[in-house]
């Protein structure tokens, strides 16, 4: 309501180890483990996600979210098909959270398909840039979502702790990323996870991903 608008409609992308489909997820809660999820936000209906498939199964993981649909990818088509349901004005506007403006995404995360769907559907349609929005609201952090970062500070500590307990010579990084990776898993984190990782005398800023290297 705060710009006005008919509906908002909220990226898909997973890129970036998920963190481009931040806002989907905040709304929904739906994601992790590459989990694709479009969301639409009517001004005045029930919200609407869609995922790749299996909506039956996320369903069942969230109730905050009355309408989960199989959406095949047709992110376009699935954002068309949920804007016809709603009584939009002859001029709606409409906003795209992910066309430009992110700080690893200065381009925007939005198919061009995507929005070119919704544009001929609605030729009249005032389409804007719902990131600065997203980005606002979710900066603002209630005393759930700290207690979150809390959790997950946590898990981060744990799992430098196995690393430490296993990292010997002849050890290979792969080994000591899995045995993070487990710890994360065990202490109800998930995939995928921003772990950058490297051992030896000549890490750099450019150091990125676990190799066979065997820790001397």
């Amino acid at each position: 309501a705060r710009d006005n608008l008919d509906a908002l409609i909220l990226s898909p992308s997973t890129a970036r180890w998920a963190q481009m489909m931040a806002d989907s997820r905040y709304v929904t809660g739906i994601g992790g483990f590459e989990t694709e999820v479009l969301t639409v936000v009517p001004r005045e209906a029930d919200i609407t996600a869609f995922v790749y498939n299996r909506a039956d199964w996320w369903q069942g993981q969230v109730d905050w979210v009355g309408d989960v649909r199989d959406g095949r990818n047709e992110w376009g088509a699935n954002a068309v098909e949920r804007l016809g349901e709603l009584k939009l004005p002859a001029r709606p506007k409409i906003g795209i959270s992910g066309l430009s403006g992110l700080a690893r995404a200065p381009s925007g995360t939005v198919s061009w398909a995507t929005v070119d769907a919704i544009a001929k559907a609605y030729p009249a349609a005032e389409i804007i840039n719902a990131t600065p929005l997203m980005q606002e609201l979710r900066a603002i952090k209630s005393d759930e979502e700290v207690g979150f970062l809390e959790r997950s500070a946590s898990i981060v500590e744990k799992m430098i702790e196995s690393c430490a307990e296993a990292a010997r010579p002849g050890v290979r990084e792969k080994e000591l990323y899995a045995r993070m990776t487990a710890t994360l898993l065990a202490e109800d984190g998930e995939l995928p996870n921003f772990l950058l990782f490297a051992t030896g005398p000549n890490i750099t800023r450019s150091s990125f991903v676990p190799t066979n290297r065997v820790v001397e």
